[in-house]
């Protein structure tokens, strides 16, 4: 029911228009004095109790309560307000229905009422345009009445000027089931207002606006640039100008517009109501151009300044319509601002140019992590003339081993680390926004022996005071005999034993302090993978490392026939005394620790030895996103580091 201001009308058509015309001037005249009350000094508040209200508010509806309050115009709707503010202690104020939804507007000064589209006993009710269709608009007067009760979504009232021609009118009780209506709570003796939304500061840039429910991008339908063109959800593609948006700041909040645009993301023309589309027009310095961030879990509630109330919502398949809606707490209401840049270049560094068979080619680069949340390598072999890919391998950290995935044979070969960020896919799927590192070409040439398997040593990071545990193994290559000099920095570890000894036979001698005579040997068996476990006592009292070398010194194949093998080595970290996860060293396993992690997984974080033995949560020797993710079920008690 729209106010349509107006007083003493005889049924004249000449006398409605002349009176539209006053009553659009009143309310402009009301307008530019919002901010003042029709009583300048507010009087302390009373005890009224809801129950109070109730009553109060249902008594006028039973004598048909009809009082001209401000003396113009009839007992309007806005006049039981008056009255209503008058019964709780507060100076009225004065405005349009429309005034009364925005901003802090119709809240008395210093007190603890506030807003929100949840309706309750005792509240203002307000419809800050058409009663109907709900939609806000600074064309009509809107309209407000007084709530005694509430079931479900059936909002009880008492309401006055509801009958035509609207020139003052009785209060009357009326059943509503409000389309976009605001209500301004008072507070009552006993109840807490919610907290107030705490906006987060953006650094303005360019980004895309990733939706979490879908993943699709805040999209300019065919990037045109036109007045009302719509703004909707499509698959991200980091090559869409279009889906680029410019964020700068605004006098309240902030702006979006396109990138190739200088026209502004807003709710369709001025009709800032649930359900709007979304579109672009020119910038007119409005408030419903403008947009408040919210940070919630997985990116922002983005809210618009005119009326807080109403999210930027999502929630279509591609060519939908991006439209406000009031708060729902889902996916399609939260937003992830993706820099729309490429992540910074990595640099491959520490690698030869030649390897043989026998050695571990590891992989390490210098990058500074801008805008990257993984790096991949991709092994290319040339044949024929041509480079093929060979290998990829995603999540990989500093000192990646490309033998652990691939068996190295004789040829040329060229790598790329990749920075990705995986929070934008490339087109359709399975692509990330990511940029490659130049080329880095290596050969790879037989083994001395002519062997293309090698011994290798592997083991764990070991703390002050705990123990070290070495694996010797091989691949390809079955042995049924092999002796080694074991020799290892006795001034940090004590060699204790061994386990697990593949071999039937063994024998193990100590030659001087640091060296370590072993012999193995099967009268009618041969084995390859894992050979033996050595054991070592950590009794270095300081953190640092401590290398290990196994040296070959004869070898025979399962033919019996003596081969050669040449020598591997492990370097181990010893950090101080440290529990599994706990990367901060403070004593628990935290989400914090799982973040520590996941940096330096990335190559953002750096660990002392300590550090990288605590985050190693899988015991492979190198932190990875796994080691994080696991470290953050510890946080949460799904998962046991021991």
């Amino acid at each position: 029911m729209v106010e349509k201001k107006g007083k003493n009308q005889k049924g004249s058509l000449k006398m409605k228009e002349l009176l539209k015309k006053l009553t659009s001037a009143f309310l402009a005249v009301v307008i530019a004095v919002t901010s003042l009350p029709f009583v300048t000094a507010n009087v302390e508040a009373t005890d009224r109790t809801v129950s109070d209200v109730v009553s109060w508010i249902k008594a006028r509806a039973d004598e048909g309560w009809n009082v001209d309050v401000d003396g113009a115009y009839g007992c309007q709707c806005v006049d039981l307000i008056y009255a209503y503010y008058e019964y709780l202690g507060y100076a009225r104020c004065g405005g349009s229905a429309y005034q009364y939804a925005y901003g802090s507007f119709g809240i008395p000064s210093g007190s603890g009422w506030y807003k929100d589209t949840t309706p309750s006993p005792g509240a203002i009710i307000v419809w800050p345009g058409n009663v109907w269709t709900g939609q806000w608009t600074t064309s009509d007067a809107g309209h407000v009445g007084l709530v005694y009760a509430v079931e479900g979504s059936t909002v009880y009232t008492v309401e006055t000027n509801l009958s035509a021609p609207y020139n003052g009118g009785p209060a009357r009780y009326c059943t509503r089931y409000p389309q976009n209506a605001i209500y301004i709570h008072p507070d009552f003796p006993g109840t807490t207002p919610p907290p107030p939304i705490k906006y987060s500061t953006i650094t303005p840039g360019t980004y895309f606006l990733i939706n979490k429910y879908d993943g699709k991008a805040l999209t300019l339908a065919n990037n045109e640039d036109w007045n009302t063109n719509n703004v909707h959800g499509y698959q991200a593609s980091w090559t869409n100008r279009g889906q680029q948006m410019v964020i700068t700041e605004a006098p309240d909040g902030y702006k979006i517009r396109p990138l190739d645009s200088t026209r502004l993301v807003q709710p369709y023309g001025d009709h800032v109501f649930e359900g709007a589309n979304v579109n672009i027009y020119d910038d007119v310095n409005d408030s419903s151009q403008w947009w408040k961030f919210e940070k919630t879990d997985g990116g922002y509630f983005i809210r618009n300044t005119q009326n807080t109330n109403l999210i930027l919502t999502n929630s279509f398949p591609n060519d939908g319509n991006t439209v406000i809606w009031s708060y729902a707490g889902g996916s399609d209401q939260i937003w992830e601002l993706v820099p729309a840049q490429l992540p910074s270049k990595p640099v491959v560094k520490g690698m030869k140019s030649t390897y043989t068979t026998s050695e571990n080619i590891t992989v390490q680069w210098d990058g500074d992590g801008y805008n990257t949340n993984m790096y991949a390598a991709i092994l290319f072999k040339k044949v024929n003339g041509t480079y093929n890919q060979v290998l990829l391998k995603n999540d990989i950290s500093q000192g990646y081993s490309l033998n652990s995935d691939y068996t190295f044979e004789e040829g040329e070969y060229k790598l790329n680390v990749i920075g990705a960020n995986t929070n934008l896919l490339i087109e359709y799927g399975g692509y990330y926004m990511n940029t490659f590192s130049d080329a880095f070409t290596f050969s790879v040439k037989k083994s001395s022996s002519g062997n293309a398997s090698a011994l290798k040593a592997t083991g764990t990071n070991a703390a002050v005071g705990g123990n070290l545990t070495i694996s010797l193994s091989i691949d390809k290559t079955k042995l049924s005999g092999l002796d080694f000099d074991l020799i290892y920095d006795s001034s940090k570890l004590k060699f204790i034993g061994t386990s697990n000894a593949a071999f039937e036979n063994e024998q193990i001698n100590e030659i001087t302090t640091g060296k370590i005579k072993a012999a193995y040997y099967s009268s009618d068996s041969a084995y390859t993978g894992k050979l033996v476990d050595l054991k070592f006592e950590v009794i270095a009292k300081n953190e640092g490392t401590a290398d290990i070398m196994i040296n070959p010194t004869m070898a025979m194949n399962e033919n019996n026939t003596v081969i050669e093998l040449n020598p591997t080595s492990y370097t181990a970290i010893i950090s101080s005394s440290f529990m599994l996860g706990d990367v901060d060293n403070d004593g628990k396993i935290s989400s914090r620790d799982a973040r520590l992690a996941h940096r330096a997984a990335v190559g953002l974080e750096g660990l002392t030895p300590a550090q990288f033995s605590a985050a190693d949560a899988d015991k492979d020797g190198r932190i990875t996103s796994r080691d994080a993710r696991l470290i953050h079920r510890a946080a949460v008690g799904l998962e046991k580091l021991s």
